[in-house]
């Protein structure tokens, strides 16, 4: 099967097609395009942000994201587990909320705002 996509890796945003009976990427101009297109079609990945609840008036959500990616079919499950966090101590920025997230050795979910707790 031919798969057709637009490489994000750079400015450039080849036209890429990947052939999945020949594994064989064309129309990239640089090797990036070949290993996003090849990763895009077989495995692909995302990086995931969300708002988790405080119990502050003062400031009722607060943003999280993750410090890697993670496959994409795992999204939803992602967000079940970070829908349940409620927040209800002051934190740091950069403070980490789930560690090892769905058992991925490298993937937390960290604060990106400062929670005052006022």
């Amino acid at each position: 099967m031919i798969h057709h996509l637009t490489c994000i890796i750079c400015p450039n945003g080849c036209a890429l097609t990947y052939d999945d009976q020949l594994d064989e990427v064309k129309g990239n101009k640089c090797l990036r395009g070949e290993k996003f297109a090849k990763e895009e079609i077989l495995n692909p990945k995302r990086n995931l942000t969300a708002l988790v609840r405080t119990t502050f008036k003062n400031q009722p959500v607060v943003s999280v994201r993750l410090s890697n990616k993670i496959l994409k079919k795992d999204i939803f499950k992602a967000m079940e587990l970070i829908d349940k966090i409620l927040i209800d101590h002051p934190m740091k920025l950069g403070d980490v909320i789930i560690e090892n997230l769905l058992d991925y050795k490298d993937v937390n979910v960290i604060l990106t705002k400062e929670v005052k707790g006022e």
